[in-house]
């Protein structure tokens, strides 16, 4: 899909979401969000100059073997915050977990994805699985992280980890549940690949989800009071 057809899509997404949940905090429509946020990574795209030879950073990211990606890179100081929070031992009895209640961006998203690291691949999980993957490869742990209202259209987010998973979940109590989910309320996930992703109790109201890719997905839980699922 162009790049065209994709914010046009998007568009149209958004329009069906101001007219059924309530705009963020601070915005009087969704219209004024989504401006103020299309205008926000516009000025960050054109703020951070792309490496030489290249007008966009996601000419240089598609060149990199990483179309999905379009946002600059993030500076060195928040790549060791991210390093520092993902090396947090996660605990669920506590409620402990890497990016409990931080809120992330979607450059932050594109980095954690680049850079994790999991049976001797790096990078997200790719579906379905190549040969010399472990085929249970897991992929980034956000269980917790605030997330809401982000564009994250067309990120692999491939056995991403967003909830406690099915063996924990029956026996967890109610608070554990909820300290594991992420906030994906709003959120545009538009085309994104959630294969076999552990959602469990995730909160996705009014969240985009056209074209999501959710074979396998654990979805048990999850509140998807008006969600799009299908345009």
């Amino acid at each position: 899909m162009g790049d065209e057809e994709q914010n046009e899509q998007a568009e149209v997404g958004q329009s069906t979401l101001q007219s059924t949940v309530v705009a963020p905090s601070g915005y009087r429509s969704w219209t004024d969000y989504w401006r103020d946020l299309n205008r926000l990574q516009s000025a960050a795209m054109l703020s951070s100059t792309p490496p030489e030879g290249y007008s966009l950073w996601k000419d240089y990211w598609t060149e990199q073997g990483m179309s999905w990606r379009k946002m600059p890179e993030i500076d060195e100081e928040r790549k060791v915050f991210l390093a520092q929070r993902r090396a947090i031992e996660p605990d669920v009895v506590q409620g402990i977990y890497p990016f409990k209640d931080v809120e992330l961006n979607r450059a932050d998203i594109e980095w954690l994805l680049a850079t994790h690291e999991a049976e001797g691949q790096i990078g997200p999980v790719r579906w379905p699985p190549l040969e010399e993957e472990n085929e249970y490869r897991v992929g980034s742990d956000l269980r917790g992280a605030m997330l809401a209202t982000l564009d994250l259209s067309y990120l692999p987010l491939t056995r991403i980890i967003g909830g406690l998973d099915q063996e924990i979940f029956p026996d967890a109590t109610p608070n554990q549940r909820e300290a594991a989910a992420m906030n994906l309320q709003g959120a545009n996930l538009s085309g994104c690949k959630l294969q076999e992703a552990e959602l469990a109790a995730v909160r996705l109201q009014g969240a985009l989800l056209w074209n999501a890719e959710l074979t396998s997905a654990k979805l048990g839980d999850a509140n998807l009071d008006e969600a799009d699922l299908y345009g």
